[in-house]
């Protein structure tokens, strides 16, 4: 949506150096989406018999992705001038400006991921998560439309960034407010 919404707010060409960014990011991104499903299934079924073994399968998943897409996104934000030079040619220097600043988006967008549909979904808190990505839906739509405004491109990658954190922050305070459905009893399991 911050696409569409920056074409209402800025020039064709602002529009073209955000999009370009993005699209690489999401990408980039989207290369985890293999592995990150893959443990869904895994997950699924080993929480059904331990929660204590599922608890540490999600543990060790979360800190090697982690690890993965902080190595990735740390990547993309030193080398945003060559790969926007390799994917785009020249013209689309002011791409890579917006790429370093929503690379982040990778390592947050991965783990919301984890915490999001493998843990939260597992643990009775689809409810919870799903007002998390509205919540955070709407307020993008309204960060965008205010930061595209004023700062057209860069205010898309704000926008862009700050929804990825808060959809974290919004997902953390509901599993630690529901620490019930997941809190391993060491007497039991």
């Amino acid at each position: 949506s911050n696409i569409l919404i920056l074409s209402f707010f800025a020039s064709e060409a602002s529009v073209g150096i955000y999009s370009a960014a993005e699209k690489i990011v999401k990408a980039i991104q989207g290369t985890f989406n293999p592995l990150t499903q893959a443990f869904y299934p895994f997950i699924s079924r080993i929480t059904q018999t331990s929660h204590a073994q599922s608890l540490k399968v999600i543990e060790y998943t979360l800190l090697l992705i982690s690890i993965l897409a902080g190595g990735v996104a740390t990547g993309i934000y030193i080398f945003s001038n060559q790969i926007t030079m390799l994917a785009f040619g020249s013209g689309f220097e002011l791409t890579s400006n917006v790429m370093r600043l929503i690379s982040p988006v990778i390592f947050f967008g991965v783990i919301n991921f984890v915490i999001g549909i493998i843990f939260m979904t597992n643990y009775g808190m689809k409810i919870q998560f799903s007002y998390s990505v509205v919540t955070v839906g709407i307020l993008n739509f309204v960060l965008c439309s205010v930061l595209s405004y004023s700062l057209h491109e860069i205010g898309a990658g704000i926008s862009f960034l700050t929804a990825e954190i808060l959809l974290l922050t919004l997902m953390l305070v509901f599993v630690v407010k529901h620490k019930e459905k997941w809190k391993v009893n060491e007497y039991v399991n």
